[in-house]
């Protein structure tokens, strides 16, 4: 092959811009047997981050303090991952446009940012980020700065857990039957009610 036959097109690298709009759209570009892989990976390294650090689940977007087995931090996680997915799945059933199964996975691998919060504490103070975790209040009284930080980093991947997960429920539903505005109430409803579900349940 002569040099002059590579296309200078196809040696381009992305842009920044295509790079961003790629990490955005990820949970409805990504197959449905690599979603469901990466979200139960995801799933299971939250676990052990948990077990790690002596908290276990107390809803489904919260902590509390206590020590259990890594095989119960497990259960507990996939039972919060499915908690909501399942849900989703069940709704999209009816009035969506494609599998439950793919559903189910693409759900479950929007949950995957809400890992990084687990995985924090290893770059800093196991007992800070721990304190943080179960108890906010405590951790801005006996260290400010980080606490700050937290929350901001917090408040960030929940974010970036709310868009990935609303885009990729609406990518499977009937919004032409449902009008986007219809889609985000239910999906708004669904989080809702699988948090009760959560509460209740744990």
């Amino acid at each position: 092959m002569s040099r002059n036959s590579i296309k200078p097109s196809a040696l381009r690298l992305p842009s920044f811009g295509e790079i961003v709009r790629k990490i955005l759209h990820r949970p409805q570009q990504i197959s449905t047997s690599n979603a469901m892989l990466w979200g139960i990976v995801w799933l299971i390294v939250g676990a052990i981050a948990g077990w790690h650090y002596d908290i276990i689940p107390a809803t489904l977007f919260s902590y509390t303090w206590g020590h259990i087995s890594l095989f119960g931090q497990v259960r507990m996680a996939i039972f919060l991952g499915l908690c909501s997915s399942l849900i989703f799945a069940f709704t999209s059933f009816r009035f969506g446009t494609t599998s439950f199964v793919d559903v189910v996975a693409r759900m479950l691998y929007a949950r995957s940012p809400l890992t990084l919060l687990m995985l924090l504490g290893v770059v800093g103070d196991r007992v800070a980020f721990s304190t943080f975790a179960t108890n906010p209040l405590v951790a801005y009284g006996q260290a400010p700065q980080m606490s700050v930080v937290m929350t901001v980093v917090t408040a960030l991947i929940m974010i970036w857990y709310l868009y990935w997960s609303y885009t990729a429920y609406r990518s499977v539903m009937n919004v032409e039957k449902w009008g986007r505005f219809g889609v985000l109430k239910l999906y708004i409803a669904i989080l809702v009610i699988s948090f009760v579900v959560s509460v209740v349940q744990l």
